[in-house]
């Protein structure tokens, strides 16, 4: 019934060129394509360096050996500041990680192990599968793609089907694409590329929601390529943001009495 409904709005909206739209066409058709730095200017910035992201939900991830799905809580700072919790169906977290922009933290309770070395792509994949920096993960879980703006990037603006595209380029090489609705300037997704012009990653964002006044994406979806292909479905249940830096052992774990310390450098 809903299929067939969509359908006749669809076949009403050809015939009258008005009325519903599908939610990926813009409702105003695009007749002037701006310059990208006029639309990069355009994309909402809702997150100050003082704002902290408080969220929960639940995580899946896909990968060759198989898939898996863990609920659980994270807290994050822009630049570089994150907390998260994996919460089981019962009892305390199994995973507690900490990491800044210089050290990384993880806690496993059931085997009273304490890990800490530093922020690198690679220590934080072991513990979390995600094989991106902690400077682009941050951002991505607060919903605002990093955009790198240098004297020696360059960008391009396209129109790709009801979408603006926009292409940071690094001089012939493109960085990073970003697609943006007309209407709202809301980033919908951002591919990362390899210097060799392969995918790195790629995120959409959708189930956008408000909080405080700003808009805020309740879903991600990420796609890694290297080193190892896998895919991270991302579901908010809980959003809030604050200006609450008082907690000084939010993003800083502290060594459990009688944990085992190992170091991973």
């Amino acid at each position: 019934m809903k299929k067939g409904f969509c359908f006749i709005i669809v076949v009403c909206a050809l015939l009258l060129s008005q009325g519903c739209m599908p939610r990926t066409i813009t409702k105003t058709p695009v007749r002037h394509l701006p310059s990208a730095e006029d639309i990069l200017k355009k994309i909402p910035k809702v997150n100050s360096a003082d704002n902290v992201l408080r969220a929960s939900g639940r995580i899946t991830v896909t990968e060759s050996e198989g898939t898996y799905s863990k609920r659980f809580a994270l807290a994050a700072r822009k630049p570089a500041s994150l907390r998260i919790e994996t919460i089981p169906v019962f009892g305390t977290p199994d995973l507690l990680l900490s990491a800044n922009s210089t050290c990384m933290k993880v806690f496993l309770p059931h085997e009273n192990t304490f890990y800490i070395g530093r922020t690198t792509r690679e220590n934080f994949a072991s513990f979390t599968h995600l094989f991106i920096g902690l400077d682009d993960i941050v951002p991505l879980l607060m919903g605002t793609p990093t955009v790198v703006q240098k004297e020696a990037m360059t960008y391009k603006s396209f129109l790709e089907e009801s979408l603006y595209r926009i292409d940071i380029l690094s001089g012939r090489h493109i960085v990073k694409s970003l697609w943006i609705e007309p209407e709202g300037y809301r980033v919908l997704r951002s591919t990362v590329f390899r210097p060799d012009g392969g995918n790195s990653y790629t995120v959409h964002f959708s189930d956008f929601t408000a909080i405080g006044g700003s808009i805020y994406p309740g879903r991600l979806r990420i796609t890694i390529s290297e080193p190892k292909k896998m895919e991270a479905k991302v579901r908010y249940t809980h959003m809030e943001m604050s200006q609450d830096t008082e907690e000084s052992d939010l993003f800083d774990l502290k060594i459990p009495r009688g944990a085992r310390v190992i170091r991973i450098d």
